[in-house]
């Protein structure tokens, strides 16, 4: 067998790759498409009507945007597995598009931190002193929603640098 040749044990492992990403990609698609409509419809139902209290408009505003951001998140999943379904697996694309998980994933954990102080605020009737009861909710609520979303970048990062090693590794041969 050639060095350049593809054993037949590793295109069964690709067309395993395929089948699931397909799966996943036709996942991903309807969920972006739903959590997108609702992000919109939670907006304009916020902005529209006129009898709701400000806090409800506000939180159904709010609602929306992180649908919204989670759709947008959810779309970059799709598009990773349209890759992965094609049968690239380490191309520059598959980096933008982990990237971009990676940036959406901390935009939604940012949104979310802030969120859960601003419910905090609400939900509490005595007043919150900022030091003693906000930071240590947002120092958690952070760690567990923003650091995946380093890691992600952090995981697009490498495979990027392994794609320009392996470059130019094929280059010098």
């Amino acid at each position: 067998m050639n060095a350049n040749e593809i054993s037949p044990k590793a295109g069964s492992r690709l067309n395993r790759i395929q089948k699931v990403s397909t799966a996943l990609r036709t996942f991903f698609f309807f969920t972006a498409v739903l959590a997108g409509l609702g992000g919109a419809l939670e907006i304009i139902f916020g902005l529209g009507f006129h009898q709701l209290h400000p806090v409800q408009k506000a939180g159904l505003v709010w609602g929306g945007v992180m649908n919204l951001a989670w759709a947008a998140g959810l779309w970059f999943a799709y598009r990773l597995f349209r890759f992965y379904a094609r049968g690239e697996l380490f191309g520059s694309g598959i980096v933008h598009c982990l990237r971009r998980i990676g940036g959406m994933s901390i935009l939604i954990g940012i949104l979310a931190c802030v969120s859960s102080v601003i419910q905090a605020a609400n939900l509490d009737p005595r007043p919150l002193n900022f030091w003693s009861d906000t930071v240590p909710l947002f120092i958690l609520s952070s760690f567990f929603r923003i650091i995946p979303g380093f890691a992600i970048i952090c995981i697009a990062w490498i495979m990027d640098e392994g794609r320009k090693i392996q470059e130019e590794q094929e280059l010098t041969v």
